[in-house]
């Protein structure tokens, strides 16, 4: 169309015309990918991936260990007639023990490579290994609480089930004995009911000089 109407007009043929002429254009709908017969669709493939991965821990996955697979971003293409080129798929992989991790993983590499043989695809699966479980020590866990029942009796402490939550104070428990303890802040009357990860997330600040208590009866006590 651009060039009949610079045709148009270098040649003045236009000057000879009657009316006006409109010019309409769509926005370009070309893209990398072809047509759904011709072309390796990886949104189908990615869509098969998902859908196996929850087979990992059902099937695989003993059912009193904990393990979580999840997918938090599908990425793909950029019109809807369109087979793209490529997919981009993101997510998580939790665990209570590194033998159910390494287990989880290794079943994720297998579907990868069987996505592959199905449906002709070539996939790149990059592992970001993140944080380990973060595993308390029995001993040093019974020495904590029995700091908390002193501090704040016996009614204020209680010991929390096994959680998939991340943690970088996993590294240090890896590495010594060691035990995480977490210290109540919510205040009801105040309107601090909010969770970790909330926008509207607070603390009452009471809680400080509850922490710096127990910390300094465990240092006192360990190293009297």
């Amino acid at each position: 169309m651009l060039g009949v109407a610079k045709y148009l007009v270098e040649s003045e043929l236009i000057k000879g015309l009657k009316g006006n002429i409109k010019f309409i254009f769509q926005p370009a709908e070309e893209g990398d990918g072809g047509h759904p017969n011709e072309a390796i669709d990886p949104i189908v493939a990615g869509a098969y991936f998902v859908s196996t991965l929850q087979t990992i821990v059902a099937r695989n996955v003993d059912p009193l260990e904990t393990a979580v697979v999840h997918i938090g971003k599908f990425v793909a293409g950029k019109a809807g007639n369109v087979i793209p080129e490529q997919a981009e798929l993101a997510g998580g992989i939790r665990a209570l023990t590194p033998s159910v991790r390494e287990l989880v993983l290794k079943r994720l590499q297998d579907v990868v490579k069987g996505v592959e043989v199905n449906f002709g695809v070539s996939c790149e699966l990059t592992i970001h290994k993140g944080y380990p479980p973060c595993i308390n020590d029995p001993d040093v866990c019974k020495f904590m609480h029995d700091i908390g029942v002193q501090v704040l009796g016996a009614e204020n402490i209680r010991y929390l089930k096994p959680s998939t939550g991340a943690e970088d104070f996993a590294f240090f428990a890896k590495a010594r004995p060691s035990t995480m303890i977490m210290l109540g802040c919510q205040n009801e009357e105040k309107g601090i009911v909010h969770p970790l990860h909330s926008a509207h997330f607070d603390l009452d600040e009471r809680v400080l000089d509850v922490g710096v208590k127990i910390f300094t009866e465990a240092v006192c006590r360990y190293l009297s």
